[in-house]
């Protein structure tokens, strides 16, 4: 169990330079901490596959072809707008913590000046922007995955129901015909029953 961070020292204008830094840097490596454990994508994804595996075992009956394909929908649709609410939380997260260094920088260059702390503050910024761009090429990685298993799956599915469709007629045409056999081989047994009717 991960233990929680202590919360960041109250600066104030006694503070020294050393202090004022150690707290700067003890807040950012909380943001980083937040932001790693609030995203596991790997996990989500096991998850969400293995959740989707039991969904299709279990709609695999014939009868449940049609309600499979409804929520093979649903599915399709609520993956993309977490995708989507995902990478809106990621920018508004982003902006908010370039704000926040930026807000940092200023107030250091105001206070002391010091050319060190700018170029650190550029380096932690590049790193961001280095961290941001990997998380979307990985986000685009994982929409790609995940795009391609939806059309596997709807090709499953579409090949699933024609052959349940294909069954079906062959069903109905071989009961049409065992009918009409039975029809053709007891003409007697329908004259009958006519004849009974007439003296009833």
């Amino acid at each position: 169990m991960a233990e929680t961070p202590a919360p960041p020292k109250k600066l104030t204008d006694k503070n020294t330079k050393q202090e004022m830094l150690d707290a700067y840097r003890a807040l950012v490596r909380q943001l980083e901490e937040r932001r790693a454990a609030e995203l596991n994508p790997e996990k989500r994804m096991q998850d969400k596959r293995a959740e989707e595996a039991v969904t299709v075992a279990a709609g695999l009956a014939p009868d449940g072809v049609e309600r499979a394909l409804g929520d093979l929908k649903a599915t399709i649709g609520k993956s993309l707008a977490e995708i989507a609410e995902r990478m809106a939380s990621e920018v508004t997260r982003f902006k908010a913590i370039q704000k926040a260094v930026e807000s940092k920088e200023h107030e250091l260059q105001e206070l002391y000046g010091i050319e060190k702390a700018a170029t650190s503050l550029a380096a932690l910024i590049e790193a961001q922007n280095q961290k941001r761009r990997e998380f979307e090429i990985e986000l685009g990685r994982q929409k790609e995955e995940l795009t391609r298993e939806i059309e596997s799956t709807r090709a499953d599915w579409e090949k699933e129901k024609k052959i349940h469709e294909a069954e079906l007629r062959e069903r109905e045409a071989l009961e049409k015909k065992t009918r009409e056999r039975e029809r053709k081989s007891s003409p007697t047994s329908s004259s009958a029953i006519s004849r009974s009717r007439g003296i009833s």
